[in-house]
């Protein structure tokens, strides 16, 4: 395996058009096949676009971001990461067909102004399912609460950091998780019916304070 130092300077040479043909198919390959490399990618795409508007990402914020990402062979499995930054929102998902850039971002238009709650819908067996991101006052954490459409009744387990910290029990009772989620995180959403794994959606948090 490429050592992840020589992997993200390839990335890098890759995201900026300066590989060979051959070069740039076997990375494209590497992204679509593997989850680890996928968010390696989105990450160096965020932070590159970011420096073209302006703003130097610090090589120590970004190994910080890579740190998080962890690979993952789950079925029915999606990761996004959402980061809350000073004045963006920016929101990448490994489900995006195309490799090109596609982090949805989110501008706030006056100085001083703060992000608000962030919704990302994907739609498993046929229900849609919102995921609402509500950043607290000091920016240090994260509340997550979910919709359903239709409603359905099924069980969802959050684990932040790799421990299961609650569960909702039933999602037409209830739809929202009273745990503070602190930045930066590792959290993963499972859902689950008659006690079967139905999917799980991966989620990586970063906030800028």
């Amino acid at each position: 395996m490429e050592p992840k130092n020589n992997l993200e300077e390839i990335m890098i040479r890759y995201i900026q058009g300066e590989l060979t043909v051959i070069e740039a198919a076997e990375i494209k390959e590497r992204i679509k096949n593997s989850k680890e490399d996928f968010m390696m990618y989105v990450s160096l795409q965020e932070a590159l676009y970011l420096m073209k508007k302006g703003r130097d990402i610090q090589k120590t914020e970004r190994d910080t971001l890579l740190n998080l990402v962890t690979k993952t062979e789950k079925i029915n499995h999606i990761q996004l990461i959402v980061r809350f930054l000073k004045d963006q929102i920016i929101i990448s998902s490994s489900d995006q067909e195309e490799l090109n850039y596609q982090g949805i971002m989110a501008e706030f238009a006056y100085r001083g102004s703060k992000p608000g709650p962030v919704s990302i819908s994907r739609e498993f067996d046929g229900v849609i399912i919102t995921f609402i991101f509500t950043p607290s006052i000091d920016k240090k954490s994260v509340f997550l609460s979910l919709n359903l459409d239709p409603d359905s009744e099924m069980s969802a387990i959050l684990s932040i950091n790799h421990s299961k910290a609650e569960t909702i029990k039933s999602t037409l009772k209830s739809k929202s998780f009273e745990t503070p989620i602190p930045s930066p995180s590792d959290v993963e959403v499972e859902f689950i019916k008659n006690k079967k794994s139905l999917f799980s959606v991966g989620i990586k948090f970063h906030t800028e304070v």
